[in-house]
């Protein structure tokens, strides 16, 4: 039970408002920190310091996380003693605001004004815990405010229960028997001799160990998990379990053809001069296809490209561009996780121009990346203003097939494809074009292989001429497990454990080699390798990628230098904060002086800016606006005449948003955790190129059932560690989110941050 020594309460109004303000007089509370075994009480001391005027009574809110302390007690200091004091706390879950007051008008000298005993849970696993302090305030012997500033601390706790915090497995997708990975994450580190991980699989398509031990000081480590054929799509549910903690991920397994990258679904169109182009429509059978759009275009008086592809509901992205004679043949890719079905798909060019598109679908290919990009691998391009067309690439991987698009602006003569390769498409357009579509007969089965599409005729006229190879599942796809990705700013070590297939190779890179040191980072199969950051000479929070193939992490560094005068070193978030200000994601709240307000509440149009600004890396502090935006107002609430009318209509064109009713945005309106919860993982998805997202099934937090609107963006926060809740096994989704907590979210979720 929380409770206060002293039975008599304070009116807190007698201490909010005063007859005036004492401009230039400050005053400070500093809670000190501490440590302690689970289960036992530890004091901490709240001190005052008055640089001027000591105050006749002072204020503070504490926040702390329940399921860390099962019992907290409060007391008087001595020097509130002294000065006749007493001291009121008005408690709730996790929350405490508390006033050291009395019918007197003594002033409190500098010192221990309250003492807080905080009995730590017997049955917490983590190892820290984090004690805020904020809404700090004064008051002097006349009854004017004395402003004041509060400042918190944390609890190291031992003897801490290890329990299982998530899991997760990449791919998360796979075709069988294609392999996948999938990390346990604990919430303390391994102790000597590892800890054990019991697992569990509901498929008998989907093959775990038993059990496997997370290595001695790794708050984590990875496991294969092996897959056979499936007639028909299914999800295994993967479970890591240590004792009563436990922790499940979907892994998605895809029924394709047992043979490899083949084509499922191809449609054909062709068009008389147009700025665009639409297909037939195309359906799919299979979940998990590339679909690629071979768009030509012909002739016209300025240089000729496709400026977009859309349709589908797909994210198209442009593989391949070959428009040096007149005219332009692309490649352009997308994946589709769902089955399509009557799906057609729009090209549109720069100019007016006859045209021909061809979508085709391929199952069996490497589902990882976004939009496709795993499953491309070389890309080749040749023009020629007279010769036989024909371009080369090297292949990548075992088993990838190679098609190509041409334009022929010169006439409209049927192609003779070379050896080994056959027509997809051909369009000879009326106006002495030709476009067409070709490909290898089979797949490749080596990688390194040269690999030539070519035409034995016409060889006298003018060709562009664009290929792509398209690439089967690899059974190469690393995963990352670092012990530790935060330092303090005077740097320090971690190590990374590698998990990859038999027989792969690996090598560690980073971005930032001016100070993250990267050693034994290479290697094939498991392994490790350490990394290291230099000490931060330049006061200021900073972030660095470490990749290893197509996986990376961030790691993180702290600041010494405070950029805020309410934001000080040691403020919960400090670090989070000082990385929106240098990206100019904020500005702060006021100017001079420049502070953050971190105790206030975001609203919508706030949340808009910051999620847009992050995301687009717009430095929205210098004036930067997002680089295009629909100018039609989507929502009647927010016009083009408001501060925030970019940031709302971009985040609108991204379909993070909706509004709050089905024409407004509710700008003014405070947001709240459980639509926190729901920004932040559609921005998620959109920062990583994800069309949809897997969450453990079983509920975190017991104020979110599984029935709640916000429930699969409420777990997904927890799963990928981007916000664990309020404490005491509650998330509060209906408690309003302050801009001190926008900035951990904002950072980990679009930007990585450990």
């Amino acid at each position: 039970m929380i409770r206060a020594k002293i039975s008599v309460f304070f009116k807190f109004s007698s201490i909010l408002v005063f007859s005036g303000f004492a401009i230039g007089q400050s005053t400070s509370l500093v809670l000190s920190s501490g440590s302690g075994a689970a289960g036992s009480v530890v004091t901490l001391n709240l001190s005052l310091s008055s640089t001027v005027t000591a105050p006749s009574a002072v204020q503070w809110t504490m926040t702390y996380a329940t399921k860390d302390f099962s019992a907290l007690t409060f007391s008087v200091g001595p020097v509130a003693t002294a000065a006749g004091k007493t001291l009121s706390c008005n408690n709730s879950a996790g929350v405490s605001t508390c006033v050291i007051s009395g019918a007197n008008l003594n002033t409190i000298a500098n010192g221990v004004v309250a003492t807080m005993a905080f009995t730590i849970s017997s049955s917490t696993s983590d190892t820290s815990s984090l004690i805020a302090l904020s809404s700090a305030k004064g008051v002097s012997a006349g009854g004017s405010t004395v402003s004041a500033t509060g400042t918190g601390s944390s609890m190291t706790i031992t003897g801490a229960t290890t329990s299982v915090t998530g899991i997760s497995c990449t791919p998360d997708s796979v075709i069988p028997p294609a392999p996948s990975t999938c990390v346990v994450t604990l919430s303390a580190t391994a102790p000597a001799g590892g800890t054990a991980v019991s697992l569990s699989s509901n498929s008998a398509n989907a093959i775990v160990p038993s059990s496997f031990a997370v290595p001695a000081g790794f708050s984590g480590a990875g496991f294969s998990v092996s897959t056979s054929t499936v007639t028909s799509n299914l999800t295994a549910q993967i479970q890591a379990s240590i004792g009563a903690s436990s922790a499940s991920y979907g892994l998605s397994l895809v029924a394709a053809s047992p043979t490899g990258v083949t084509v499922d679904a191809t449609v054909s169109q062709n068009s008389a001069p147009a700025t665009t182009i639409v297909s037939p429509a195309l359906s799919t059978k299979f979940a998990n296809e590339l679909v690629l759009a071979f768009v030509s275009g012909g002739t016209a008086t300025t240089p000729v490209t496709v400026s977009s592809v859309s349709g589908a509901g797909l994210v198209w992205v442009l593989a391949q561009r070959t428009n040096t004679q007149k005219g332009t043949a692309e490649i352009w890719r997308a994946f589709a996780p769902a089955l399509l079905s009557s799906v057609t798909v729009t090209a549109t060019f720069s100019t007016s121009v006859s045209s021909s598109i061809t979508v085709m679908s391929f199952a069996g290919v490497d589902p990882t990346g976004s939009s496709g990009s795993g499953a491309i691998g070389a890309t080749g391009s040749a023009s020629a203003a007279t010769g036989a067309p024909s371009v080369s690439l090297t292949t990548t991987r075992d088993g990838s097939l190679v098609l190509g698009v041409g334009t022929d602006p010169t006439s409209a003569i049927a192609r003779t494809p070379g050896s080994l390769q056959n027509p997809v498409s051909q369009d000879l357009a009326a106006n002495n074009n030709t476009f067409w579509v070709q490909t290898q007969l089979n797949i490749t089965p080596a990688s390194g292989t040269v690999v030539t599409l070519n035409d034995l005729s016409p060889a006298t006229d003018a060709y562009n001429l664009s290929a792509v190879e398209i690439l089967p599942p690899s059974d190469c796809i690393p995963a990352l497990v670092p012990t530790a990705r935060s330092f303090s700013s005077g740097g320090g070590s971690s190590t990374s454990l590698v998990a990859n297939g038999a027989g792969c190779s690996w090598t560690g890179t980073t971005d930032s080699p001016t100070w993250i040191t990267l050693n034994g980072n290479s290697g094939t199969g498991n392994g490790s390798f350490t990394f290291t950051a230099a000490a931060n000479a330049t006061g200021q929070a900073r972030l660095g990628t470490i990749s290893v193939g197509k996986q990376s992490f961030k790691a993180m560094e702290g600041g010494s230098t405070p950029i805020f005068g309410d934001v000080t070193l040691g403020t919960q978030f400090f670090d989070y904060i000082a990385l929106m200000y240098q990206k100019g994601v904020t500005a702060g709240c006021q100017a001079s002086p420049l502070i953050y307000c971190p105790t206030t509440s975001v609203t919508r149009a706030e949340m808009a800016v910051f999620v847009v600004s992050a995301l687009q890396n717009i430095n929205h502090a210098a004036g930067g606006l997002p680089p295009s935006y629909p100018t039609t107002p989507y929502f009647t609430d927010v016009t083009a005449t408001n501060q925030f009318f970019p940031f709302v209509q971009e985040l609108a064109a991204l379909g993070i948003t909706n509004g709050c009713t089905a024409s407004t945005f509710c700008p003014d309106q405070t947001i709240n955790q459980g639509q926190m919860a729901k920004f932040m993982i559609i921005g998620w998805m959109q920062y990583n190129g994800l069309t949809s997202f897997t969450y453990s099934q079983t509920p975190y937090f017991t104020d979110v059932p599984s029935t709640d609107i916000f429930f699969s963006y409420i777990q997904k926060m927890m799963d990928m560690g981007f916000w664990t809740g309020c404490g005491g096994g509650q998330y509060c989704e209906t408690s309003a989110v302050t801009r001190a907590q926008m900035a951990p979210m904002v950072e980990r979720a679009l930007a990585g941050a450990p």
